[in-house]
């Protein structure tokens, strides 16, 4: 896994979110067909995985979440309950994030910024602290891309440190005034976690996170859009 150390400069990050980006257009487009058959979770969920190899040599699960959210739900409206920071909507509807530290701003829709979850699966996985370089890129037709790479930085106590490469979302029109989402998640998420309790919790916090932008983006003005 590639992490940036917090002395890397601006452009080195820039040009990381960069690589995330592309890398991002290729997983969600598969053209190679190297995902597995999307297994269907709920009628508006699916998740199918790729397996690769860590510099290590040990086998890890990319996986890729497609998530539909009904109208009026455009990208520009589920990027904004999306988008990580101090005082955003998501840490009030999403019940995986217990808080956001932010870290640096690089300018050019590009943050460092530290996510801490809660707990999951009842407890069997701990809260988890990623320290991320968050960029934001337009693309046609109305899509939005949100990308997230893992920089170094200190450990925060009570917290197991994860890391995620080169993971994030494409928010793309429906068509009918929807969203449809392409969310990749290429995670270490610390810890001794078997690899069986990652396949179970990936999907499970994917289904509580749809559930929870499905809800509030039919409710803007609750939080302040």
């Amino acid at each position: 896994c590639t992490v940036l150390t917090m002395s890397s400069t601006g452009p080195e990050n820039l040009k990381l979110a960069q690589q995330d980006k592309q890398n991002l257009l290729d997983y969600c487009e598969d053209k190679k067909g190297e995902f597995s058959k999307p297994s269907r979770v709920t009628e508006w969920l699916t998740v199918s995985t790729k397996e690769v190899q860590n510099s290590s040599g040990i086998s890890e699960s990319i996986f890729k979440i497609t998530i539909d959210v009904p109208a009026p739900a455009s990208p520009t409206l589920c990027s904004k309950m999306i988008q990580p920071g101090v005082g955003k909507p998501r840490s009030k509807w999403d019940s995986t994030i217990y808080g956001y530290n932010e870290v640096a701003d690089l300018g050019n829709d590009t943050i460092i910024i530290e996510t801490l979850t809660n707990s999951v699966l009842m407890g069997l996985i701990s809260g988890r602290s990623f320290v991320d370089c968050c960029a934001r890129f337009e693309l046609e037709d109305g899509a939005i891309m949100m990308t997230a790479h893992a920089v170094d930085h200190p450990e925060t106590k009570g917290y197991v440190r994860g890391a995620n490469q080169s993971s994030g979302m494409i928010l793309m029109p429906d068509g009918n005034g929807g969203t449809r989402i392409c969310w990749i998640i290429h995670s270490n998420p610390g810890g001794s976690i078997p690899k069986s309790l990652i396949s179970r919790a990936i999907p499970d916090t994917a289904k509580n996170f749809g559930k929870g932008l499905r809800k509030a983006v039919q409710n803007p003005g609750k939080y302040d859009l």
